[in-house]
């Protein structure tokens, strides 16, 4: 195998390990979103806290079945 071909493999094979990573992380900040609600903080200080917008938080907590 060409030292091209290995560095692209290479850069295949971390790019699936980082996106991977990202998407732990991603469920790990939904469900703390949906637990910061549930125990009284505001959506919007949420949405500030996480950097997220208020209507991104609502969301998350639709697809959770926190609320309706």
């Amino acid at each position: 195998m060409s030292t091209k071909q290995q560095s692209k493999d290479d850069a295949r094979t971390y790019l699936a390990h980082v996106a991977t990573e990202l998407a732990t992380a991603n469920d790990n900040m939904h469900a703390a979103v949906v637990d910061a609600v549930a125990a009284g903080v505001p959506q919007s200080e949420v949405a500030r806290i996480v950097g997220v917008n208020r209507a991104t938080v609502y969301r998350w907590l639709k697809e959770s079945g926190y609320i309706g």
